[in-house]
């Protein structure tokens, strides 16, 4: 399987015309963060394939767009404190942001981070027993 994993960065070579043609063979795209929605949705529109994304720790919290505001990139799926089956069966899951280390959004004490993958636990033991597998 191949995917497109994306990650802070807005490269031209992404957010342009032309990549329907370079990464036509990208199967599922990620975003792990620090992306505007705009981008991950043009994504999403030009590829024509299921997006998975976590907030980084430069995320906005709200996004101002022509459509008014919104809290998540338009078609794609939020994999914070979810562990999620693909429809080819690929085992995701994710936790957004980071440590934190300014009092910014999506920043996250360290008993914070442990508390969410906790709270992953039984959906990973699930994972285990019916697919053989956490992730």
């Amino acid at each position: 399987m191949k995917i497109l994993a994306v990650s802070d960065i807005e490269l031209g070579y992404i957010y342009n015309l032309q990549i329907s043609q370079r990464f036509k063979d990208a199967e599922l795209l990620v975003s792990c963060g620090d992306l505007p929605y705009f981008y991950l949705e043009f994504m999403i529109s030009m590829l024509d394939r299921p997006l998975y994304f976590v907030r980084g720790n430069h995320a906005h919290e709200v996004e101002i767009t022509t459509g008014g505001e919104r809290s998540a990139p338009w078609g794609a799926v939020d994999l914070h404190r979810k562990a999620v089956r693909t429809e080819s069966g690929l085992l995701l899951a994710g936790i957004e942001g980071c440590n934190r280390y300014n009092n910014g959004p999506y920043q996250y004490t360290q008993s914070e981070m442990w508390q969410m993958v906790y709270e992953l636990t039984p959906a990973l033991l699930y994972n285990r027993i019916r697919y053989g597998r956490f992730l």
